[in-house]
C-alpha cells in the first residue's frame, strides 16, 4: 500500500516517500534485510497499479463498481511510467518479488473481478512490450546482483521529489533512485568509486556528490562496479 501511494498518487511526494522509507525501515527491523515476505505488484483484492497510475479508476470512489460502470483501458504513456518504477522499487528492496499476472505488461482494471481479465499473450502494444521488457531487465539485474537479494538497506536523503536508497554486500553497492519530476539529483556519494548507470542516464562525478538528471517519473539503477 506504501508503494502504490509512494508510486500511483500524484499527490504530496514528499509525504508518500517518507511513508515508503518509513515502512521499508520497519520490515528491515523485523525481517532484517534479507527475509522470505513477498512484495507484491498487485493481487485479487485491489484495483490493478497502472489504471491507479493513469487516473482510470479512482480510489476516492467505490473500485468494485468502477469496474461494473466504466471501460476501463489504459491511458497514455504515464501510467506506464509508475509502473516500471514500481517494478524497479519491488525488484531491487529486501524481499521477494512477486508479480501479479499481467502486471508485467501492464493490464488495466479496477477491482475484483475486473482485475482478473484474461491473461494477453499476443498482439501487444509498443507501450506494453516496453514494460515488458523493462521488467526482464530489471528481474536479470536481481538475478545477477547479490547486494538486490543479501544486501543491507539504507535510506538517502536528498529531496522531497526523490526517493532513493542503497543495497550494500560486502562492498558491492547499488543504488536506486526514483524522481517525481524532471530534475538534475545530487547524490551524496563521499568516496570515488567506478559508479555505472545500468539504464544509460549520464552520471556526473563532482566533490562528494555523484550528479544524475532524471525525467518526471523516472528511475536509474546505479553500482559501483
Amino acid at each position: 500500500d506504501a508503494a502504490i501511494n509512494a508510486f500511483a498518487n500524484n499527490g504530496n511526494a514528499s509525504k508518500d516517500f517518507a511513508q515508503l522509507a518509513l515502512t521499508l525501515n520497519q520490515s528491515s527491523t523485523y525481517y532484517g534485510s534479507h527475509h522470505l515476505m513477498g512484495n507484491i505488484s498487485g493481487n485479487q483484492d485491489k484495483p490493478r497499479f497502472i489504471s491507479l497510475a493513469d487516473g482510470s479508476v479512482s480510489n476516492a470512489g467505490d473500485t468494485k463498481l468502477q469496474g461494473w460502470t466504466k471501460d476501463i483501458q489504459n491511458k497514455g504513456n504515464l501510467g506506464f511510467d509508475k509502473l516500471a518504477q514500481m517494478m524497479a522499487f519491488n525488484m531491487t528492496v529486501p524481499g521477494v518479488p512477486v508479480i501479479y499476472y499481467g502486471d508485467e505488461i501492464g493490464m488495466p482494471g479496477a477491482n475484483d473481478p475486473d482485475n482478473r481479465r484474461m491473461m494477453q499473450f499476443n498482439n501487444l502494444n509498443a507501450n506494453q512490450l516496453k514494460i515488458k521488457e523493462t521488467v526482464k531487465q530489471l528481474i536479470d539485474f536481481r538475478r545477477n546482483k547479490l547486494e538486490l537479494i543479501y544486501g543491507e538497506l539504507s535510506i538517502l536523503p536528498i529531496n522531497e521529489n526523490v526517493f532513493a536508497y542503497e543495497r550494500n554486500y560486502f562492498g558491492k553497492k547499488t543504488i536506486v533512485i526514483f524522481s517525481k519530476t524532471k530534475q538534475q539529483i545530487k547524490l551524496p556519494i563521499t568516496k570515488k568509486e567506478n559508479w555505472t548507470s545500468q539504464l544509460e542516464h549520464q552520471l556526473t562525478l563532482a566533490k562528494d556528490a555523484l550528479i544524475i538528471s532524471l525525467n518526471e517519473n523516472d528511475f536509474e539503477i546505479i553500482s559501483n562496479y
